[in-house]
């Protein structure tokens, strides 16, 4: 399902999740700039994206990964678009950057997993051929080993880990695009080929969720398709598809619950800020109802959630136009608070030609008790809504 978008477009920006927010950092956007920015998107409470301290260098292209209240952040293209060794480490209780011991080479369009307090690096550009090396970073020693080989050099695969494995699906070699599955024992330090990628995705958005390995979008022109991969049968089924088929972006997991894939690119390979969350299990188990509190919070992150907050939108303009109230737009103005799409509007194209302009943002009827409503919206009153 579509939610709020990322305040910038877009592609190569990397997904890590601590289980409950996803933190989405660097990126490049659709006028070239490579960012240096980190935020943060609660998923699961008001879906709003918020700012946070930003990376010391601009990078995109390399995933990230949380561990122990920290996001480590490795490699990928700088602002000139080369490949960097860079170890950027994000305290998330301290909102402050430092450095570790930098990667043995200069890479980008890695697979980055981690495992048991390792982050695995395996293939990857370095600015002239794909390689095939396999690093490994143990974060309590803040030092870099190097592994078995892959067996063929790589960039841009989907990847994940289970069990004690690491699973290497699709990606690209110079200019070929591969269906391949390779799977490196974290025990043995050996690699052995599962089944085959049955479309292949390089630069797709890759996730572990409940022991499988989920593949989505990717390829150019870029897919919508999801992959997900069993390791116990060895067999790959298709799941839903994405609302955008899109290409160069992650994904990051929130607990058991979902993943989210924001940003990348669409297929004129322009950067997008399309933002999606996959919900494989949406019943779940229900949640007790809370009990109600006196505050009242405007929901206006995500417009694709205003039905689900309790808004209700009646557009009465005559003659009707081509539009109704769309989700909030830096490059129009900025919100008040929060990230500068955090809003939304409604404009003249609610109403065709010349016409008489009557769009109306409601909400549930309230009672407010020696209270102010300070935003200018009328309550939804049985039976019929009003207007002044």
């Amino acid at each position: 399902m579509e939610r709020a978008p990322v305040p910038y477009t877009a592609a190569g920006m990397f997904a890590a999740s601590d289980g409950t927010s996803v933190y989405a950092g660097g990126g490049f956007d659709d006028v070239g700039n490579v960012h240096n920015d980190l935020l943060r998107y609660d998923p699961m409470g008001d879906f709003c994206w918020t700012s946070l301290a930003p990376s010391p260098d601009q990078h995109y292209a390399s995933q990230a990964v949380y561990f122990n209240g920290k996001i480590y952040s490795i490699g990928g293209l700088d602002s000139a678009n080369n490949p960097t060794n860079t170890t950027r480490i994000y305290d998330i209780g301290a909102n402050s950057w430092t450095a570790g011991t930098p990667m043995p080479s200069a890479l980008s369009d890695m697979a980055v997993v981690l495992w048991n307090g390792i982050i695995y690096i395996a293939g990857g550009y370095n600015g002239t051929d794909d390689v095939d090396t396999l690093y490994a970073y143990d974060i309590a020693a803040d030092t870099w080993t190097t592994l078995a080989s892959m067996p063929q050099a790589m960039d841009a695969p989907g990847f994940g880990a289970i069990n004690g494995k690491l699973y290497i699906a699709s990606g690209y070699a110079g200019q070929g695009e591969l269906n391949t599955l390779y799977v490196y024992n974290i025990a043995t330090n050996t690699w052995t080929n599962g089944a085959n990628v049955p479309q292949p995705a390089g630069s797709c958005g890759s996730a572990v969720f409940n022991g499988q390995l989920y593949l989505f979008g990717g390829s150019f022109p870029p897919l919508a398709t999801t992959q997900i991969y069993d390791p116990v049968t060895n067999t790959w089924i298709t799941g839903s598809n994405m609302n955008v088929s899109r290409w160069l972006f992650y994904g990051a997991t929130i607990g058991d619950d979902s993943i989210v894939a924001p940003g990348g690119a669409e297929s004129n390979a322009f950067p997008i800020d399309d933002n999606e969350q996959l919900i494989p299990n949406p019943c779940g188990t229900p949640t007790p109802t809370p009990t109600p509190t006196c505050t009242l919070a405007e929901g206006f992150c995500d417009i694709n959630q205003l039905a689900v907050t309790g808004w209700f939108t009646q557009n009465n303009s005559e003659p009707l136009g081509t539009t109704n109230w769309f989700h909030g737009k830096d490059t129009l103005f900025p919100a008040f608070e929060g990230v500068p799409n955090a809003y939304i509007a409604a404009d003249f194209n609610n109403g065709a030609a010349v016409a008489t302009i009557s769009n109306w943002l409601l909400t549930l009827y309230a009672d407010f008790l020696h209270a102010h409503r300070g935003f200018p919206t009328a309550p939804r009153s049985p039976p019929d809504p009003y207007e002044h």
